[in-house]
């Protein structure tokens, strides 16, 4: 019997809800597999697949605080999710199509019991067989939220600037009116490749904190809602305010070949982030030793105070190498930035940040990147190409 066989019989003997169980399972593996590969791409170091593949089917907390996994969510739309589930899963589990597993997942704030599910090889092909090619979901590009976490976004653009209660919400709460689950929070707050797109903050006169979106998540939204509409029709968001490069599709997201005289994204990141720093004369390095000399005058007696050196008020804006790195995941941008065809669009100053005698909580020299003259010209002359190349790096507009 040839394999896709199998897995077509193996689709056929499923119930219709077994088949549901399977398909939520499978979407959930490929929107982990394009978040994967996402990170790969962006030189970010991932686990082995056998970890990564193992998804979250059920956490053991109050739900009525910490609100469904990503599964549970899908199959709560569909109806399906009920006390039944795990007769479901162990069905799926004899047949060979899935994995349960009972463990422990960490979600920052606390460790709790979690049931796992993974999907095998013969469940991932049983799903391939059975479905039609117009009922899979539309292929998500690299970079774009999964349809729960797309839904949470725009709960909290919704909202806007008064944000939403992470407290309880009164009983009766419609489900699109409740604030987004902790753990689509967390991923919105810490697993996005441009930066934060939730702030949490605790109003005046407020015992629960409240949650809001922010600028970048703002601009995530405002750029990608064409695409978003596309792939998860269903999911209520508001007509975002307009925003320059915003896509009118996904097929805006369709490969686009670099042209030589750009540079890759992740240098991009730093050369943007360099003209922004230059754009508000705001050096982080500048003002650190700023800092450390302030604190030596506070802490020695008065006639031991030193003037501060004009060299440190002259230090330019720029970035120290774990800002680089924090950037574009690397530090060898600066390299391929320094050695740039045209000629070298950063230079590296070794800045002195202390004096004899004075000691500062700092390393006596520090590397500071900066952009050069060719880097100024490059990143005015070619700001709107980028922005069309890689419209999801902000820069010194966007903030």
């Amino acid at each position: 019997m040839t394999v896709s066989r199998k897995a077509a019989e193996a689709w056929a003997g499923l119930n219709a809800r077994q088949r549901k169980y399977l398909t939520a399972v499978y979407n959930a593996d490929q929107d982990r597999e394009q978040e994967i590969a996402g990170k790969r791409l962006s030189r970010i170091e991932v686990p082995p697949a056998v970890q990564w593949r193992k998804l979250r089917f059920s956490l053991k907390l109050p739900r009525a605080l910490f609100g469904y996994t990503t599964i549970q969510d899908v199959l709560r739309a569909a109806g399906e999710h009920d006390s039944g589930a795990g007769a479901t899963l162990a069905a799926l589990q004899r047949r060979g199509l899935v994995k349960i597993e009972h463990g422990w997942a960490d979600l920052g704030i606390m460790t709790v019991e979690c049931v796992y599910v993974t999907l095998t090889t013969p469940g991932r092909a049983a799903v391939r067989a059975g479905l039609p090619d117009d009922a899979r979901p539309v292929k998500k590009p690299t970079g774009l939220l999964a349809e729960w976490l797309w839904e949470s976004l725009a709960k909290l653009y919704r909202a806007g600037e008064a944000g939403m209660s992470r407290g309880l919400a009164p009983e009766g709460t419609s489900r699109e009116d409740r604030t987004p689950t902790w753990t689509a929070l967390q991923k919105l707050r810490d697993d996005q490749r441009d930066g934060e797109y939730i702030d949490e903050f605790l109003p005046d006169g407020s015992r629960d904190w409240w949650v809001r979106i922010t600028p970048t998540g703002r601009r995530h939204y405002e750029l990608h809602h064409a695409c978003y509409r596309e792939l998860y029709p269903e999911v209520k968001a508001v007509d975002p305010m307009p925003i320059e490069g915003a896509h009118t599709g996904l097929a805006d997201h369709s490969p686009s070949r670099r042209p030589k005289h750009l540079v890759r994204e992740p240098d991009w990141r730093v050369l943007a982030e360099l003209a922004r720093l230059e754009a508000a004369d705001r050096c982080p390095l500048r003002r650190r030793v700023l800092q450390e000399y302030d604190s030596y005058n506070r802490w020695v007696r008065p006639e031991e105070r030193v003037e501060i050196p004009a060299e440190v008020a002259a230090i330019p804006p720029g970035m120290t190498m774990p800002h680089v790195k924090k950037t574009a995941r690397s530090t060898a941008v600066v390299d391929r930035l320094k050695a740039y065809a045209g000629g070298g669009l950063v230079e590296v100053l070794d800045v002195q940040a202390g004096r004899p005698g004075v000691h500062l909580n700092l390393p006596s020299s520090i590397a500071l990147v900066c952009l050069t003259d060719a880097g100024r010209a490059h990143v005015a002359a070619h700001r709107h190409d980028y922005l069309r190349l890689y419209p999801d790096v902000p820069t010194t507009t966007d903030r």
